[in-house]
């Protein structure tokens, strides 16, 4: 659909819409990993309000590009700061989120990701059917664990969060001051647990038109 974006490496892949956000609900969208979705929320809030998307494209099949500024921009208006999301799936999850500031003036602003697993598997998905099972939320200094357990039946999603972020069991927030002209950068990984293994994105190897298939790993 027109107003999806979707990458996908194997049987990973990421469903959201054209700002980059996953909204709870009956949509099929999340990131999913092996039949079953490790985040059915996931959103990005600057000064407490969704981005306004400038544009947003798949890159390649595993990778997508999001631009945007902020929600109070008016239309007509040179935006003041510009937000821009890279995305790179390879069983694993990898955003670098940057956010510059274009004034001559410094400018302060919050940061706040939402996320959310239902742990859903793609038929549950599909036809909407209640989750059997216990889902709880351990809290670190800089990840987040969203835990799913059946029985003996377990999978995890694991969120780390580079600083200055501090991390909830609902979501991260973080507060900074842009220098006039000034740049600010941060990395969030997203790593689905599934039989007693880890699987994270090494993005140093993943860039943009640099597939690497061989370039997920399991610790």
């Amino acid at each position: 659909m027109a107003d999806e974006l979707t990458v996908l490496d194997g049987n990973t892949f990421f469903v959201s819409d054209r700002a980059g956000d996953v909204e709870p609900g009956d949509l099929p969208n999340g990131f999913f990993h092996a039949d079953m979705r490790h985040l059915s929320k996931w959103r990005l809030l600057v000064n407490g309000r969704p981005t306004h998307v400038l544009t947003s494209r798949s890159v390649d099949y595993y990778s997508a590009a999001i631009f945007a500024t902020l929600a109070s921009v008016n239309v007509g208006e040179n935006p003041s700061i510009s937000i821009r999301r890279d995305r790179f799936v390879a069983i694993g999850l990898h955003e670098d989120l940057t956010i510059h500031n274009h004034s001559d003036k410094p400018q302060t602003i919050t940061i706040d990701v939402e996320y959310g697993s239902d742990f859903a598997d793609l038929f549950e998905v599909k036809d909407h059917a209640p989750r059997r099972g216990h889902t709880r939320t351990e809290v670190a200094t800089d990840d987040v664990q969203l835990i799913f357990h059946r029985d003996d039946f377990r999978r995890q999603t694991i969120i780390t969060f580079g600083p200055p972020f501090t991390v909830g069991p609902e979501r991260a927030h973080a507060e900074l001051t842009l220098e006039p002209r000034g740049k600010w950068h941060t990395c969030i990984d997203v790593a689905p647990v599934g039989t007693g293994e880890m699987y994270r994105l090494r993005h140093e190897e993943r860039t943009f038109g640099n597939p690497r298939p061989d370039m997920p790993t399991s610790f």
